[in-house]
């Protein structure tokens, strides 16, 4: 063994050395069938040995992996050989950070060494284009001339978690502005008459956010291999934040919360996709108002920063460090099993359409602030 005083956070750090690796993949390919069965399966999978270290790996692994060769991945982690972001920040390599926590992959093999078999779901970052592969993977434990090893078997379905995830976005988000509508119309039926245009004016603005939200699904739906075309026009970014303050002010989840802009927000002038913002900041602020409770204030705000535009929802609520690492997961939710949609949206339609960068900071002492870096103006 070789690396036994790596520190972790979570899975055993220790590592095979090189020698032993090399031992079990020649035990390995010299096996009868094995070799010949893992190839003619339509999956990737790989054979690890107790230290979760790739010891083989069939062929459609390697394709999948962008590798011409299994000696470029081998005495790797599944983490490793994917390129996870995680996998690089501590010495000890994949599956030994905090964040690892909430990986499907490492918890699965965890489990199967355990109780012999588990599947999970798992989202890996890729550190070179931050891009995202959303993957279905299967462990199986066995022994094999008296070494404990694990079958582990990948499959891809980025785009099927792509295409149902929008859908569910899509309803999401629709209900959020049916929900805004409905309880300014119902307003209108104890209004005065001086208020009836202040009332009629908000319903027109949002009837017409709501038919260029549907619209905007129309091409999400059609949108395939992460390839959205986005329609731009000019926005200022004051008007948009009175907008949604109009909208969400009225909404259910803001019933004793105080929603403000902040006294110093900019009116700037930009150029982006006026339905996917909307979206955007509508989900941050919603998700601010659910944190809240009554008496509280949110906060929105926007800004330039850095020759871009920066916004921001501040709620004074502080979000645990244990729901920190999870917190852009898709379907990660404190409240109802079927939430947690709005987080992942934002960092969804942020980074892959507009642009920019959805992050957050989040203490005790003050609260928690969701912020949405995007270009002054959005190009093709």
């Amino acid at each position: 063994m070789e690396e036994q005083n790596l520190h972790t956070d979570y899975a055993p750090a220790a590592r095979a050395a090189k020698s032993e690796i090399e031992r079990l993949n020649q035990h390995i390919i010299k096996l009868p069938l094995l070799p010949s069965i893992m190839n003619a399966v339509p999956n990737s999978v790989m054979i690890l040995n107790k230290e979760r270290q790739i010891v083989y790996a069939n062929q459609i692994c390697l394709d999948f992996l962008g590798k011409d060769d299994l000696s470029q991945i081998l005495g790797q982690r599944p983490g490793e050989a994917l390129n996870c972001i995680q996998s690089k920040i501590n010495l000890a390599g994949c599956g030994t950070t905090k964040f690892c926590q909430a990986c499907g992959a490492v918890n699965a093999i965890l489990e199967s060494q355990r109780s012999n078999f588990d599947s999970q779901e798992c989202r890996i970052i890729i550190e070179d284009t931050a891009s995202a592969l959303d993957l279905f993977v299967m462990s199986t434990s066995f022994k094999e001339s008296g070494e404990d090893l694990t079958i582990f078997a990948i499959s891809d379905i980025s785009h099927e978690k792509r295409r149902r995830i929008l859908e569910r976005i899509f309803f999401h988000d629709i209900l959020n502005l049916a929900s805004g509508l409905h309880g300014v119309s119902n307003l209108l039926l104890s209004a005065t008459k001086d208020e009836l245009d202040q009332y009629k004016s908000v319903v027109s603005s949002q009837s017409n956010i709501l038919v260029s939200e549907i619209n905007a699904q129309i091409e999400l739906l059609a949108a395939e291999n992460h390839d959205l075309t986005v329609k731009t026009s000019p926005i200022n970014t004051y008007i948009i934040l009175k907008e949604l303050k109009s909208l969400y002010e009225n909404h259910k989840v803001a019933y004793g919360i105080t929603l403000k802009i902040n006294h110093q927000a900019e009116q700037l002038q930009i150029r982006s996709d006026p339905s996917l913002l909307r979206r955007i900041l509508g989900n941050m602020i919603k998700n601010a108002l659910e944190a809240s409770k009554e008496g509280d204030t949110v906060t929105i705000n926007c800004g330039q920063k850095n020759e871009m535009i920066l916004f921001s929802v501040h709620n004074q609520y502080h979000i645990p460090s244990d729901i920190q690492i999870q917190i852009f997961q898709r379907s990660f939710s404190t409240k109802a099993k079927s939430r947690g949609l709005g987080t992942y949206s934002v960092k969804l339609l942020t980074e892959q359409y507009l642009r920019g960068k959805a992050y957050f900071e989040s203490s005790e002492r003050d609260g928690t602030t969701f912020y949405v870096l995007i270009p002054f103006e959005l190009t093709a």
